[in-house]
């Protein structure tokens, strides 16, 4: 996602096109289109998984007692070798009944993750012709599409440092402190 964000960073400076390539042809401008296509799309294909993840976090979904993987635990395995026959038929019962709840559940969460992109996409569809509009109105075409590269950059950088750095840092110091 932040190779898109970067990639996005560079094709919105190349539809500028940017004061520092010193070139305005019409191809130029294509290709820094054609590359946005490519980022736009690598940027929306991964945000509904990683909703979904931090959506059910949020919502705080934990095990059930019906959840096939916390039935499947040692006390609860129908396979271990002191199991009687009603036991392992219990079990094995359990985890075919938890399977539709499960489905269930995933499916809500994947809907809720779906409504919230898509909240916030048209959040971002009907605001950003506003703020580009009055850009473009007081400084030009060519400014307010560096301050869009601009504002991509950052938020590349602010997600590099959050999703990557800020972890490899708690991490790094966790084995210090064990050592």
């Amino acid at each position: 996602m932040n190779v898109s964000l970067l990639l996005l960073a560079f094709s919105v400076s190349l539809v500028g096109p940017a004061h520092f390539y010193h070139s305005s042809s019409i191809w130029v401008i294509f290709t820094g289109l054609g590359l946005m296509g490519f980022a736009v799309a690598g940027l929306f294909i991964p945000v509904v998984p990683e909703l979904i993840k931090h959506v059910g976090a949020v919502l705080e979904i934990k095990p059930t007692p019906a959840d096939p993987e916390k039935l499947l635990e040692p006390e609860n395995d129908p396979l271990r070798l002191n199991a009687t026959e009603e036991q392992t038929l219990m079990t094995a019962s359990k985890v075919e009944e938890a399977q539709p709840e499960q489905e269930n559940l995933k499916k809500e969460l994947a809907d809720k993750a779906s409504s919230l992109q898509s909240l916030f996409w048209a959040i971002g569809a009907f605001l950003s012709p506003i703020i580009s509009g009055a850009l473009y109105d007081s400084k030009g075409f060519i400014f307010t599409t560096d301050c869009m590269a601009a504002v991509v950059l950052v938020f590349a950088c602010v997600y590099f440092g959050v999703m990557f750095a800020y972890p490899w840092l708690i991490r790094r110091r966790s084995k210090k402190q064990g050592d």
